[in-house]
C-alpha cells in the first residue's frame, strides 16, 4: 500500500468528472486538509489513472501526521462520539509537524515557479550550472594531473567569477539554499537519500534485468 496526496476541483462546474477507479485499487478521501486529500493505492503504477489530480507520494509517517494535521486535541476513545479529549503525544506532534512541513513545501513550490520558472526551467538552469562546474573542474584537474601550470587565459576567464561568488556569499549578497541548513545535517540527509535511490534502482531495476 502506498500513501499519496491528491486534489481536485468541483469538476462538475467545468464539465468534468473525477475518474472512476476500482475499489480494490484505491482508497480515497481518508483525510482532508483544505484542498489536499489523502489516499492509498495498492500499486504506484496505477496512479496514472488519476494523474491529473495526483500531487505526490508520501511515507507512512507523513500520512499519519496528515490525518491529525489540524488537531489540537484527540479523543481518548475515537470510536465513541462522547469521548473526552486528550493532548497529543510527543510522537503525534512530531508526525503532525512532518505533515505541516510538507504542506508548506507544496505551497512554496508555486511561488518559486512564479518567480523563477517551472520545474523544466529549473532543470535547465541546473544543467547549465553543472556544465559550467564540470568544465572548470575537468580543465583544472587536467592541468593538475599533468603537473602543468594552469594557463593564464583560463585564470582570467574563471578567477574573477569565482572571486565574486565567494565575496557575494561571505557578504550575504547572495544566499544559497545549502547555507540555510547545518552542513553536516544536509550532507547526511542527501547521502541517505542517494543510498535509498541506489537500493531501489538495484532491487527494482538492475536485479530484474540482470536475471
Amino acid at each position: 500500500m502506498y500513501y499519496f496526496l491528491y486534489t481536485f476541483q468541483n469538476m462538475a462546474n467545468i464539465g468534468g468528472v473525477f475518474p472512476r477507479t476500482e475499489k480494490d485499487e484505491f482508497t480515497l478521501g481518508i483525510s482532508a486538509f483544505k484542498e489536499l486529500y489523502l489516499g492509498t493505492v495498492v500499486d504506484p503504477e496505477l496512479i496514472n489513472k488519476i494523474s491529473n489530480y495526483f500531487i505526490c507520494f508520501i511515507d507512512e509517517d507523513v500520512a499519519e501526521g496528515f490525518k491529525i494535521i489540524s488537531a489540537k486535541r484527540l479523543p481518548i476513545d475515537p470510536s465513541s462520539p462522547e469521548s473526552k479529549s486528550r493532548d497529543l503525544t510527543e510522537k503525534e506532534l512530531a508526525l503532525q509537524a512532518k505533515a505541516k512541513a510538507l504542506v508548506l513545501k507544496l505551497k512554496l513550490r508555486p511561488k518559486i515557479y512564479r518567480e523563477i520558472g517551472d520545474i523544466n526551467d529549473m532543470v535547465a538552469d541546473m544543467s547549465k550550472r553543472i556544465d559550467l562546474l564540470e568544465k572548470i573542474l575537468l580543465k583544472t584537474t587536467f592541468f593538475l594531473f599533468q603537473d602543468t601550470e594552469i594557463p593564464q587565459a583560463m585564470k582570467d576567464t574563471y578567477l574573477p567569477m569565482i572571486t565574486k561568488y565567494i565575496s557575494d556569499i561571505e557578504n550575504d549578497t547572495i544566499k544559497a539554499k545549502e547555507d540555510l541548513e547545518d552542513p553536516q545535517t544536509l550532507f547526511d540527509k542527501l547521502a541517505a537519500r542517494k543510498s535509498t535511490i541506489a537500493k531501489i534502482v538495484k532491487s527494482e531495476y538492475l536485479d530484474k534485468i540482470n536475471r
